[in-house]
């Protein structure tokens, strides 16, 4: 099962995608802040974390370069309800999985969620795949 942590300093918003993404089969965290949210991915290592850019403290922009320091296979999906699409941009170019503009959309939500977790198994099936590549050759020169 997919872990999942949602970083909103709006509880309401907060708790809606929670409880959406939990009705799709998703385990979900949450968290109020940036800090509270690395510490919860450290503790919980969810493979997509779904993050607001404007937060007050450490915004979303900060955690995505947080999250991706410490791990560089977590998917980081990226939402604001300011439109500022400069930011969006500065956050995709940082690695972001995706952009949701607010109010968030159940379909573009699954749709960015389920894109994540493809490209989390497509990594993760290439890194199979090279690994095998390097013990047959491995084994063959041996």
């Amino acid at each position: 099962m997919t872990k999942l942590l949602i970083i909103d300093d709006e509880k309401s918003a907060r708790e809606l995608l929670k409880l959406s993404l939990e009705s799709d089969g998703y385990t979900v965290f949450a968290a109020k802040d940036g800090p509270s949210g690395l510490d919860i991915f450290a503790r919980e290592n969810p493979s997509i974390v779904l993050t607001d850019i404007k937060m007050p403290g450490m915004d979303g922009i900060e955690v995505l370069r947080k999250l991706k320091e410490q791990s560089d296979e977590v998917e980081v999906i990226i939402f604001t309800g300011h439109g500022d699409m400069n930011l969006a941009i500065q956050g995709l170019r940082l690695e972001a999985s995706d952009f949701i503009p607010k109010p968030i959309d159940d379909k573009r939500l699954t749709l960015a969620v389920r894109r994540a977790e493809e490209k989390i198994w497509f990594w993760n099936w290439v890194r199979g795949e090279l690994e095998q590549s390097t013990e047959e050759t491995t084994e063959n020169c041996g």
